[in-house]
């Protein structure tokens, strides 16, 4: 997949920028070639009649299969795997908006940042899907990023409106990701390992694209198959932490408070019974598309440096930027935002807009982008920096620092063209971020 604006991210640079621009557009495409779920699931299956090879290891199928993709990536997820299975499969793709595709069985579209009525209907579709399973048969789960907001089986007396209501709180406080998937994990009947429960007596295997720092599979669309090593009383001690508590709907602290005292079934833990038998492996990760992007740099015989993406971004874009030593510098990871003010943007666009005053001057390129190609609420996957880039600001009247302040990246780069326009990606393995120094 290329990025669609090339030539205009190329057209505002020339001589030494321009070349590095045209390099990191090189490593952007890299990422995404890298980060290919639907590739990543067809060279991970094999079946031989009633034998399904899994990651090297065998299994037999003695009843039905049941192919089931949660997430950003579960439509290219699906496909490649009932290819693999001969179309003998009963599947169900749970897609972002916008992005369903024709396959066999049932596709449903959920919302995403913010869970919607097809995340509810997908929730329908999946407890409908896993009724009557026998010891015998097979779950193959897919799943990616994502599907933490687009798969929904609310606990009793909570809405929708509920649910969306926490999510956007969680989403604007400032938490990680194991700290957001935490909360999620128990407000839901379905993730946190909850699904493997939905699946019995049925075998699980899952094959999962990883979003999160480290790999932690728990935390991955929140670890619906997963075994979940965290609480009610965990859930309830960060939405304090983070003085949310008070601003949830009613619903939502009733039913944390009844998990907290031990009136409802906490998620499964490890080591219980439900999770004989099961087994799950990443796929793709942040690291391996990190290790393919390295690999553009070592060809023009450039130094490269691998280095973690974590934090505020804008603290972030400012740490970066004032790495000086010459070659091409990568970070692999997810940083956060903390939303102030009523503009438009995402965290990449937010961190390379907090980077470009550091970069005024330099014979330097930097760009940052989410791998699903979609960014905050925005069209972008992310955004691209240069040397230059302040000076072009400033003659078009655009203040860097205004638009930061009032979190509206996405507007600042639209203004210049130096959004990074890729289109939904069909993958999910958090952000990479680049900058090379000549």
């Amino acid at each position: 997949m290329r990025v669609r604006n090339r030539q205009e991210l190329l057209g505002h640079a020339e001589g030494e920028l321009r070349f590095a621009r045209e390099l990191l557009l090189e490593v952007i495409e890299e990422v995404i070639r890298a980060a290919d779920a639907g590739a990543a699931v067809e060279g991970f299956l094999k079946r031989e009649g009633e034998k399904l090879e899994v990651g090297g290891e065998t299994f037999e199928i003695r009843g039905k299969v049941v192919v089931l993709g949660i997430g950003k990536a579960a439509a290219p997820m699906v496909k490649a795997a009932l290819a693999k299975l001969g179309g003998e499969a009963h599947a169900l793709a749970v897609v972002p908006k916008g992005q369903r595709e024709e396959l066999p069985g049932v596709v449903v579209e959920g919302g995403h940042p913010l869970p919607d009525e097809g995340s509810i209907l997908a929730g329908r579709r999946v407890l409908s899907l896993l009724q009557h399973l026998r010891p015998e048969d097979v779950v193959l789960c897919l799943i990616s990023g994502g599907g933490s907001a687009m798969l929904e089986v609310p606990p009793p007396g909570i809405t929708l409106e509920d649910l969306r209501a926490t999510n956007e709180l969680l989403l604007k406080c400032g938490a990680n990701i194991h700290e957001i998937n935490t909360v999620r994990k128990h407000l839901s009947l379905v993730k946190g390992g909850q699904l493997v429960r939905l699946c019995a007596p049925a075998r699980v295997l899952s094959l999962l694209v990883s979003d999160v720092p480290g790999d932690v599979k728990h935390a991955i669309a929140s670890g619906p198959t997963e075994p979940d090593p965290s609480s009610f009383s965990d859930a309830h001690e960060i939405l304090c932490r983070y003085g949310l508590w008070e601003k949830l709907p009613q619903s939502v602290r009733q039913w944390i408070e009844c998990g907290v005292r031990g009136e409802v079934e906490d998620t499964p833990k490890p080591g219980e019974r439900v999770f004989e038998g099961y087994r799950s492996w990443i796929v793709v990760s942040n690291s391996l598309a990190l290790r393919a992007a390295a690999e553009v740099g070592k060809k023009r015989h450039l130094r490269v440096f691998l280095s973690e993406l974590s934090g505020e971004a804008r603290e972030m874009g400012v740490r970066i930027a004032r790495e000086r030593e010459k070659g091409l510098h990568l970070w692999g990871g997810e940083t956060t935002v903390t939303v102030r003010g009523p503009g438009k943007g995402g965290r990449n666009q937010e961190l390379v807009l907090a980077s470009s005053p550091h970069l005024a001057g330099r014979s330097s390129a930097l760009f940052s982008i989410g791998t699903d190609g979609i960014d905050g609420q925005t069209d972008a996957a992310g955004a691209m920096a240069d040397g230059a880039t302040v000076d072009r600001a400033r003659k078009l009247g655009l203040d860097p620092e205004d638009f930061l302040e009032r979190n509206d990246s996405y507007h600042f780069f639209k203004a210049l063209g130096d959004l990074i326009l890729t289109g939904p990606t069909g993958t999910n393995v958090m952000d990479v971020a680049g900058l090379l120094n000549l």
